[in-house]
């Protein structure tokens, strides 16, 4: 399912079919990465799919339509949903598992990937590039933006924080636990009912830096530096290489 789509991904970056080991799990991710996360999409597909009564999930057939043509990407749920099919594709077996965060369960998701007999967390959600190997123990691990830090409270669930800037900050709690994918699907609907979808989000890895807009806020996430601006200012969303007049219409709805 959907292999055309997942050939046309590879076929953009230029990657090569090779083994499936730890260079090419890397490679995968780090080009994955480059979709940014954003709600932009999921706000319009929402109003659309009441107007019509349409499904409003969007498939990677979709989203990867749209980033070639918007540069836009998608939020957890749609990320994991076609990184996975990227990932089985190349051959390394995967699952998807949920995960809580503080305001409610199922709210977020993650993908295990098995490489070489080992295992891997992927979370395109939180734009991390690089595979993270699992230990049997809590453990931490340096990312582009500071430490994450993951604290096993049983052998099926761990928390995920982050150390940034000498802030530590609880961002949710993974349940490893192979999802099926009707109840993936539940999860996903359901999450277009967050309280999230009331503002546009926007994160993006530029040039070795994230980049969070919220609202009319923006951050460069590495120096901690925000500032406002007018929402009517496309020179903003240029940088962010999403087209202006799709974030335009996202914020009309909110």
């Amino acid at each position: 399912m959907f292999e055309h789509t997942v050939k046309s991904f590879l076929n953009h970056f230029g990657v090569v079919s090779g083994k499936p080991n730890r260079y090419y799990l890397t490679l995968l991710s780090r080009h994955f990465s480059k979709i940014p996360y954003e709600n932009a999409t999921k706000i319009i597909k929402r109003k659309e799919s009441l107007l019509t009564g349409s499904v409003p999930l969007r498939y990677p057939d979709e989203l990867w339509r749209d980033y070639i043509t918007y540069g836009s990407g998608g939020t957890c749920f749609s990320l994991c949903y076609f990184f996975i099919r990227i990932l089985e594709f190349c051959g390394f077996p995967s699952y998807l598992a949920l995960c809580d965060r503080r305001y409610g369960a199922d709210t977020h998701c993650v993908i295990f990937s098995f490489c070489e007999g080992k295992k891997y967390l992927l979370d395109p959600g939180f734009l991390i590039e690089q595979p993270i190997l699992m230990q049997a123990n809590s453990f931490e691990v340096q990312y582009h933006l500071g430490t994450i830090l993951l604290n096993y409270q049983d052998f099926q669930k761990i928390t995920f924080e982050t150390l940034i800037n000498g802030v530590c900050k609880y961002r949710y709690c993974l349940k490893d636990i192979p999802v099926l994918e009707a109840d993936f699907i539940q999860a996903w609907l359901k999450s277009f009912d967050f309280k999230g979808l009331d503002d546009v989000v926007v994160t993006r890895l530029i040039n070795n830096k994230q980049v969070y807009l919220h609202g009319k806020h923006i951050r460069d996430m590495t120096t901690s530096k925000s500032h406002t601006f007018e929402k009517g200012n496309n020179l903003i969303f240029k940088d962010l290489g999403i087209d202006f007049d799709l974030i335009k219409k996202a914020y009309s709805l909110t």
